[in-house]
């Protein structure tokens, strides 16, 4: 952008207003900005006489925009009057699609045993022993710097919010790297990230938003694990069912790859990115008063009464296992249509395509019955050291063994994104 545009041009200005029962929150905000971040022009939101940055998640929630408020958007320099209009459509889009999240309607229940009850994360069903959640520090040894840890943390969320783009959950991942680039503008330091960290989840406290100030504490774990420094977890290698007060957005995904059955959290919220994450791996789920519940006895969980039964009789074990074979009989059915065609009720064939970041999730997605690759992001492909000519024939030669229909996008880092063996002004 020129000097001349950037002083003299003409702001162009539109009223937006929040019509979204969950007010103008994490989710949206990220996809907001992220579209903003594509226009060299300045873009500026003003509520209430305090004008912010559009460009920056953590400035943009500082507006602490609610439903009924509403907000003036303003753009100035080259291709204003085009950034505004594209803004405009996506924040008119963003509030429509977001729909609150209600309360799961539960079925009445009849168990023999003692019954906790609460409410429910995600519906299902499970039996096992329970496990109590603990966690401890380890440390490592790293040689990384706090820019180079960011910006891994940053590449790491990328690639899963490519490789979730399936479900609604990608929108989290989304959310959470626009939140750790907008956090990591503002820290040279992990103290003074630490510091920034606990100050803007502090005053999430007790807002709408409280919900979300889980993201930033993750956010922080993630990047000080970059640094040597993990909070890590253990897990049995047999079925369970994790009692916690609450779990981090970032715990799930590893949560996912173990043998858990079911999960029950003393404090989480409906919206909260730790409930939507555990609905969009199904792991069944609920929240419950869960001091009266010890560690390996074994229980029904039951996520469709959401109900936790603690000294359940030979019938209530007989009644739950009944459900659960049904419910299991009913995801093989599923699976074995993964690779049939999906047709619309008018008979329309609709095409399958997965976004995938490396060889393996390409394996994946053709296993889980993609029919080809709507995005290869071929920056992931090769993260960590610059590969030969013949290192990316072969993993390109792999890839495109699977598929016939793929798109490749070559090579897009800058700005956030950023290669260790590549420097760009």
């Amino acid at each position: 952008m020129s000097l001349f545009q950037k002083f003299f041009s003409k702001p162009q200005t539109k009223q937006l207003s929040i019509t979204s029962n969950n007010g103008f929150h994490l989710r949206p905000v990220a996809q907001f900005v992220s579209l903003a971040k594509t226009f060299s022009c300045q873009v500026t939101a003003t509520f209430k006489d305090k004008t912010v940055d559009a460009k920056g998640v953590n400035s943009l929630l500082s507006l602490s925009l609610e439903k009924g408020d509403s907000f003036t958007l303003i753009t100035k320099g080259k291709k204003a009057e085009e950034a505004l209009e594209e803004l405009h459509t996506l924040f008119e889009t963003l509030m429509h699609n977001d729909k609150e999240i209600k309360q799961i309607e539960k079925e009445t229940y009849s168990y023999e045993g003692s019954v906790i009850e609460g409410d429910i994360i995600s519906e299902g069903i499970a039996i096992a022993p329970l496990y109590t959640y603990t966690a401890k520090e380890i440390l490592q040894k790293s040689d990384l710097s706090f820019q180079e840890a960011l910006h891994k943390g940053i590449d790491e969320l990328e690639v899963l919010y490519t490789t979730h783009q399936k479900n609604d959950t990608a929108s989290i991942y989304l959310a959470q790297k626009e939140l750790l680039a907008s956090l990591g503008q503002k820290s040279q330091t992990l103290t003074e990230f630490e510091q920034l960290v606990d100050k803007e989840s502090q005053q999430l406290l007790g807002t709408k938003l409280d919900s979300k100030r889980s993201d930033y504490q993750d956010l922080l774990q993630r990047v000080k694990k970059q640094l040597g420094i993990e909070l890590k977890a253990t897990f049995p290698d047999t079925p369970f069912i994790l009692l916690a007060d609450n779990l981090l957005p970032g715990d799930i995904d590893t949560l996912a790859k173990t043998k858990v059955s079911g999960v029950i959290l003393k404090e989480t919220s409906p919206n909260s990115h730790t409930a939507i994450l555990l609905r969009g791996e199904g792991i069944t789920s609920l929240t419950a008063d869960t001091t009266q519940l010890l560690a390996d006895i074994t229980v029904i969980l039951d996520a469709y009464s959401g109900v936790v039964v603690y000294s359940p009789s030979s019938d209530d074990l007989q009644k739950a296992s009944n459900r659960l074979e049904k419910n299991e009989a009913q995801k093989a059915l599923a699976s074995t249509k993964r690779f049939e065609n999906a047709t619309t009720s008018k008979g329309k064939n609709i095409k399958i395509l997965a976004n995938v970041s490396d060889v393996s999730s390409a394996k994946i997605a053709k296993e889980e019955g993609a029919e080809g690759i709507g995005l290869l992001r071929s920056e992931f492909l090769f993260k960590e050291e610059k590969p030969t000519l013949e290192v990316q024939i072969q993993a390109y030669e792999e890839i495109f063994a699977l598929f016939d229909e793929i798109t490749v996008r070559t090579l897009d880092i800058g700005g956030d994104k950023a290669l260790p063996y590549m420097t760009l002004p």
